[in-house]
């Protein structure tokens, strides 16, 4: 007699739940960070590098803008790639293209980075409605995997209750 390799529903609902959790505390302390941004000091800084990575095969052919800059703080130089918090990653080049645009090589921009870690710096600084979609994705996703949970828990209580009354 060979055994049911099922996997435990509620095991599968756990863990729906914890990663739903996950996603959802990284979410929201990236939105956080991206508010405070709007208040980090400024300084100038100097594109050294910006062009569009193509996408290297796959079904979904993502285009990324790649944007280096550096700048000083307090005497210090500091290099970064960081656009925004949001993700402007497009399946179209010319999104991509549309925000290396902004950013021409050898141009002078404004760096707005964090005044307790200032390698930590963004051009653009706010948050971006990409933002919010980790967060709300991993609050469906914890919400699924509470409701899964319960059911199965409602579903195994009605099942063993019925085996015990003959």
């Amino acid at each position: 007699m060979t055994k049911n390799k099922k996997g435990n529903p509620r095991q599968f609902a756990l863990i729906f739940s914890i990663v739903g959790l996950v996603m959802f505390c990284v979410g929201v302390k990236e939105v956080w960070e991206s508010n405070a941004s709007k208040a980090w000091p400024a300084t100038q800084g100097k594109v050294l590098s910006s062009f569009v990575r193509s996408p290297r095969g796959g079904s979904k052919a993502l285009y990324t803008p790649m944007v280096q800059y550096e700048f000083a703080v307090g005497g210090a130089k500091f290099a970064s790639q960081r656009v925004s918090f949001g993700s402007y990653q497009s399946s179209r080049s010319s999104d991509a293209g549309t925000v290396v645009a902004r950013y021409p090589v050898g141009a002078e921009v404004t760096v707005y980075f964090n005044a307790n870690d200032p390698a930590d710096s963004v051009l653009e600084p706010g948050t971006e409605m990409t933002n919010l979609l980790l967060p709300l994705l991993g609050l469906v996703f914890a919400s699924a995997g509470f409701w899964l949970f319960r059911t199965e828990q409602k579903a195994g209580g009605v099942a063993a209750l019925g085996r015990q009354n003959p």
